[in-house]
C-alpha cells in the first residue's frame, strides 16, 4: 500500500511541475505574477489601464485600455511567441511605460525558469524509478530510486526558495520604480511548493519501504 501511495506521491508531483514548466504563454491560465499598470491624467481625462502577466516561456497581456480625451479604445490583449525567459517587447514597454522594468523583474528569474524544468525531468524520472522498484524489488532499484527522488526534491525546494526570494525582489523592485505598478503574485510558487511536499513525502515513503523491505526479507532468509 505504502509503495503504491509513494508512486501516487511522485506522480503528482511531477504533473504540477510539469504544469509550471510549460505555464504560460502556453498554458495561459498558470503564471508566475503579473504586473498590473495604471496611468492617468485626471486634467485631459487621459490613460492607459492594463497588465501582462509572465510565464517560464513569455507574456501574456490583459485587454489594454487606452483613454484619450476621454475617449476610449480598447487593444486586445496578445501573448509572445513561446521562448524561455521574460523579454519585454518593445511595443509593449512604449505602451504601457515599462521602461526600466526589464532589469527589476529579471534579478534571479531565469535561472528559477531553467530549474523547474530540470527538477521536473527529475521527478518524473523517479516516478518511473519507484514503478520499477515496487515492480521489482531489488537492493539496486531501492538505491537508486531514493537517490534520484531526493535530487528531485532537492531541486525541487531549491527552486521554490529561488520563485519565493525573486518573486518578492521583483515586486521590491517595481513599486520602487513607479507607484503605477502593483505585482501580482501567480500559480506557480504554490505549486512548486506542493510539488516539494509531495516529492519529500515520497522520499520518506521510499525509503521506508525500500530499507525496511531489505531487513524483512534479510530475516526471512535467515
Amino acid at each position: 500500500m505504502i509503495q503504491f501511495l509513494n508512486i501516487l506521491f511522485f506522480f503528482a508531483a511531477f504533473i504540477l511541475l510539469l504544469l509550471v514548466s510549460i505555464s504560460l504563454p502556453i498554458a495561459k491560465n498558470i503564471k508566475y505574477f503579473s504586473l498590473n499598470a495604471k496611468f492617468e491624467a485626471g486634467v485631459i481625462a487621459s490613460g492607459v489601464t492594463g497588465g501582462v502577466s509572465f510565464g517560464n516561456w513569455g507574456w501574456c497581456t490583459t485587454d489594454l485600455v487606452v483613454r484619450v480625451l476621454g475617449i476610449s479604445h480598447t487593444e486586445p490583449g496578445e501573448c509572445s511567441k513561446p521562448k524561455l525567459g521574460f523579454k519585454i517587447d518593445d511595443r509593449l514597454v512604449d505602451l504601457l511605460h515599462l521602461e526600466g522594468l526589464q532589469d527589476a523583474i529579471d534579478d534571479g528569474l531565469t535561472f528559477a525558469l531553467v530549474l523547474n524544468p530540470i527538477a521536473c525531468a527529475i521527478a518524473f524520472l523517479a516516478f518511473l524509478l519507484a514503478i520499477w522498484y515496487a515492480s521489482r524489488k531489488t537492493r539496486l532499484s531501492a538505491f537508486i530510486g531514493v537517490g534520484v527522488s531526493l535530487l528531485a526534491a532537492i531541486l525541487t525546494t531549491i527552486a521554490f526558495i529561488i520563485d519565493i526570494t525573486a518573486m518578492k525582489i521583483a515586486k521590491k523592485n517595481v513599486e520602487k520604480i513607479s507607484d503605477n505598478f502593483s505585482v501580482v503574485y501567480g500559480q506557480t510558487t504554490w505549486m512548486t511548493l506542493g510539488a516539494m511536499i509531495l516529492l519529500w513525502f515520497g522520499v520518506f515513503l521510499f525509503c521506508i519501504v525500500g530499507f525496511r523491505g531489505r531487513r524483512q526479507r534479510r530475516k526471512e532468509t535467515y
